[in-house]
């Protein structure tokens, strides 16, 4: 009885574990260049709040950003993303 319970717990654990490293592997680190103009100035945590504005707006995770005063607003420039596939983009 013990061997049969090791074997179905380690049996759900191989396809647990092989199907979260399939979608880590669909979240890329891809070069992107988004440009976006936000309110507000940038101050000390400008490029923090460019990442968190640019998330909120669409696919992209941004990883490296900078920010720029421009005109009262924020011109956020991102170089690296994260791009987010959904799991039925994945192929078997």
């Amino acid at each position: 009885m013990k061997c049969a319970v090791s074997f179905m717990v380690s049996c759900f654990l191989i396809v647990f574990f092989t199907r979260h490293i399939k979608e880590l592997e669909a979240q890329k680190w891809k070069a992107c260049l988004i440009k976006q103009i936000c309110p507000g100035s940038c101050r000390t945590d400008g490029y923090i709040r460019c990442k968190n504005d640019i998330t909120k707006n669409g696919k992209h995770r941004p990883f490296e950003c900078k920010c720029k005063d421009v005109d009262g607003d924020r011109l956020c420039f991102c170089y690296k993303c994260l791009v987010l596939r959904a799991s039925s983009d994945l192929t078997t």
